[in-house]
């Protein structure tokens, strides 16, 4: 019995590592608790997030965002199509939870289930999906 907890546990401590689905990507790095001075805009400038902490950011503990979303007259506005955010630690090839994103208002958007399950560099993608169309852009920082 011992044995096998053993050996479990070596494999759960080596298994992280470079993920060979996911491209290179890292977006700009922060320290967990500065702030963005200017929001993260989609490529062609369709959306514009400004994230901001609304609890957090905690390991191991809930965190909560809240999403500014604008137009590109600086105007808030609802997205066509989807907005979800994934949790991504590039320099071990893993993930997190999924993470519960809901409008509040229009351009407004609320993350919860935020949860970081290690210190560390960490990626956040803002992923906007309208049919089979999907853009992102990474919000990069260490815990």
């Amino acid at each position: 019995m011992i044995k096998n907890l053993t050996l479990l546990l070596l494999i759960f401590l080596n298994s992280c590592g470079d993920s060979p689905f996911l491209e290179e990507k890292q977006g700009t790095p922060l320290i967990a608790s500065e702030q963005l001075q200017s929001g993260l805009s989609l490529p062609g400038g369709l959306y514009n997030f400004t994230p901001k902490w609304r609890s957090g950011p905690n390991i191991g503990s809930e965190s909560r965002i809240q999403i500014l979303v604008t137009n590109s007259e600086d105007r808030p506005t609802s997205i066509e199509g989807d907005l979800t955010l994934m949790l991504w630690m590039p320099t071990m090839g893993h993930g997190s939870f999924p993470v519960t994103v809901e409008e509040v208002g229009v351009g407004l958007y609320e993350a919860s289930q935020v949860f970081f399950t290690m210190p560390g560099y960490w990626d956040i993608h803002f992923q906007v999906t309208n049919g089979d169309d999907m853009q992102e852009v990474l919000w990069g920082f260490t815990l």
